[in-house]
């Protein structure tokens, strides 16, 4: 009898590796742009001294009549006609009907009334210049 021998054949395990496959997934490019928000502008109110408007004064204005009468109102002269007047006096320029002065510490301040309004010496404030009668 004759034994013939298994043959001794190994066959080795393949070495087979799968790599990991090399994907790299971005991060989303979102901008969120910020709100669209407008300021307005601030309203500015100007007040009764400010624009420049030239006009002639009545010169019908007399020094020597009664102070007591409220259309009376003094004509503007020279820096020191303030020094003995009482703060918040009136003076009329003149020459200008949109200008005024008004006498505060011994001082005399000159003012202007705003674009289109003239000072009107009865009521002591700047009006629209179609209303002042006393400025010419």
């Amino acid at each position: 009898c004759i034994t013939t021998p298994t043959p001794c054949i190994t066959t080795p395990t393949p070495c087979i590796t799968t790599p990991t496959p090399c994907i790299t997934t971005p991060a989303p490019c979102t901008t969120t742009p910020p709100p669209c928000e407008t300021t307005p502008e601030p309203c500015v109110t100007t007040p009764c001294a400010t624009a420049e408007i030239l006009w002639l004064y009545d010169d019908d204005y007399d020094e020597d009549s009664d102070e007591s009468d409220a259309s009376n109102v003094r004509v503007h002269t020279s820096n020191s006609d303030c020094v003995n007047l009482s703060d918040g006096t009136y003076l009329v320029d003149r020459r200008f009907c949109h200008r005024f002065y008004v006498c505060l510490n011994g001082r005399v301040e000159r003012l202007n009334c705003p674009l289109g309004f003239w000072f009107d010496r009865d009521l002591k404030s700047c009006r629209p210049r179609r209303e002042v009668t006393n400025c010419r």
